[in-house]
């Protein structure tokens, strides 16, 4: 499909904890390379399942909830899931999101994250919090500077169109890694076992805790990915990841969550924006970008 007309605009970090100014087809697999932390090297990275949740909820729990908390945020790729802060005005109201770094100062997240269509305006502040759980937050945190989301996202609330990406003060990806991104054929996406993994507002109210889950692809079309792995408010801008060639090779997101299943189709899966060969060159322009501004 066309590449999205940008809607870019730079933050002024601090006033608005205040203010901002404004300043298809899949083709054959498109890779992107993650940037992977030292601590891969000693294989100290594994996937965690401690805690299995059993409890009923709406929205985007399918069946049985199957989500898991990260117990050590530290270790990749959780290191590189990010909370995010979204300040929109100046009485202090704060939304909650989730980001994945995919480069040492570049998050890509959904753009519900960064623009209210339904209040017509864009977040005045933004605070990102790799690897945060709870009240920790082992890499600190930073604000974001720039961000680029597509301008059909604003006009027209295009679903399709509900990607962003953030420009980090500080990068704190040198510290956590990052996901590389990955787009391939139908038949190839079908086979993959992916992974959802953010800050879901039903089982921490406070959208602080970090939550894994995993599933098979449900369903899938030209720019969306359909799966059955439960999410809850807060995960929005969460990546929809998988191992290529294990956890050595660094973790490649393939759809960035944005609805849960009241959207799509209820009570049997959740929805991400699918990355294409076309959405991943717009990522990458972007990227460009940012690093110029």
């Amino acid at each position: 499909m066309p590449k999205f007309e940008t809607e870019h605009f730079n933050l002024e970090p601090g006033k608005g904890k205040s203010a901002y100014q404004e300043s298809h087809k899949n083709n054959k697999q498109k890779v992107y390379k993650p940037h992977l932390p030292g601590h891969l090297k000693d294989e100290r990275s594994k996937i965690v399942r401690d805690i299995i949740f059993n409890r009923k909820s709406v929205e985007s729990v399918i069946y049985e909830d199957t989500r898991k908390i990260v117990a050590d945020t530290t270790t990749y790729p959780f290191s590189a899931i990010c909370s995010l802060d979204s300040y929109w005005d100046q009485k202090g109201f704060i939304t909650r999101g989730t980001g994945a770094m995919i480069g040492p100062d570049i998050v890509l997240t959904c753009a519900h994250n960064v623009y209210d269509y339904i209040r017509t305006r864009r977040v005045m502040d933004m605070e990102v919090f790799p690897g945060r759980q709870g009240e920790t937050s082992p890499f600190n945190s930073t604000a974001v500077k720039d961000i680029f989301f597509p301008k059909e996202w604003q006009e027209s609330r295009d679903w399709d169109a509900d990607i962003a990406l953030l420009k980090l003060a500080e990068p704190l990806g040198d510290k956590t890694g990052g996901f590389g991104l990955v787009s391939d054929e139908d038949e190839e996406i079908k086979k993959m076992k992916i992974s959802a993994t953010g800050y879901s507002g039903d089982l921490d109210p406070t959208a602080r805790t970090q939550y894994y889950n995993e599933s098979n692809i449900y369903d899938l079309t030209d720019t969306s990915l359909f799966y059955q792995a439960d999410t809850f408010r807060g995960n929005s801008g969460s990546a929809v990841y998988t191992f290529l060639n294990g956890l050595e090779n660094g973790a490649y997101i393939t759809a960035v969550h944005t609805n849960g299943d009241d959207h799509w189709t209820p009570g049997f899966s959740n929805r991400g924006r699918r990355l294409d060969n076309d959405t991943i060159d717009q990522i990458l322009e972007w990227i460009d970008a940012a690093n110029k501004v």
